[in-house]
């Protein structure tokens, strides 16, 4: 009997924790329709102040896009059909990116970072309209949501491999750990590559999950340096604020399939 009780109390620790931890990943999911619109505001601001401006938007289709994000990201907040709105994010999101690099003369490895970055976001939109996380309650969820979501992020982890070893984020770990950061660099895309194919195949993608999030860390924390540090990077300041707003994104959609 006290060995059923105390199973139960643990039972019990975990599922709370669980779903504290479920909140924590809602309230940046349910927020990054507002940083997206505010980020890529600034970010085509800054470009819009610089001769020979590489985005040429028009001013109707930036106002509409911080309309839709705005009301996407209000029901979000809200609750307020969350599943639906989730899954309008999601593809909301990826037809916005579209748009973004169709109508702008970015670099090819810009577009490249852009497309990576819009399928994580897309991914982690996915795994909220599965059910598989909501906030403090349990609800079946959505094989194919989840097929889908796994699959995106699966595609996000490997063009992550193949970026860390051909942009400045090596550069970068190789500043932060020096002598060895090469090498560093080296191992983080091989496990990136790794839980590619553990995402892309489902196969072990808990143990994935949480090593993806640790690499993750790794990334954001380059990022972040990057971005302290203006200098040594080649691209704009809110460009790489635009980036790890969607690198946070895939961390935390990283930590829901590791639960």
């Amino acid at each position: 009997m006290m060995g059923e009780a105390d199973n139960r109390s643990a039972g019990a620790v975990k599922l709370s924790r669980r779903r504290s931890m479920n909140r924590v990943a809602w309230l940046y999911i349910s927020r990054y329709p507002f940083i997206n619109a505010v980020v890529l505001l600034m970010l085509l601001g800054e470009k819009l102040r610089e001769s020979g401006s590489d985005v040429s938007l028009s001013k109707e289709i930036i106002i509409g896009h911080v309309v839709v994000m705005s009301i996407i990201g209000s029901a979000l907040c809200f609750k307020f059909k969350p599943r639906f709105f989730a899954n309008v994010a999601a593809f909301y999101h990826g037809f916005s990116t579209l748009l973004l690099v169709c109508n702008t003369n970015f670099s090819e490895i810009k577009k490249v970072q852009l497309a990576s970055k819009a399928l994580a976001v897309m991914g982690a939109f996915l795994v909220l309209s599965s059910g598989l996380v909501f906030p403090g309650e349990v609800r079946r969820s959505k094989p194919r949501f989840l097929s889908v979501a796994r699959i995106f992020l699966g595609l996000h982890l490997f063009i992550s491999a193949y970026l860390l070893i051909s942009s400045e984020q090596m550069m970068i770990i190789s500043k932060l750990v020096p002598y060895v950061g090469y090498y560093v660099a080296l191992a983080i895309a091989g496990l990136l590559a790794l839980s590619s194919f553990s995402f892309i195949t489902a196969q072990y993608i808990n143990v994935f999950a949480k090593i993806g999030m640790g690499l993750f860390a790794m990334i954001i924390l380059a990022e972040v340096v990057g971005i302290l540090f203006r200098s040594l990077w080649t691209f704009d300041f809110f460009y790489r604020v635009y980036l790890l707003s969607g690198s946070v994104c895939c961390l935390v959609a990283m930590f829901m399939y590791s639960m």
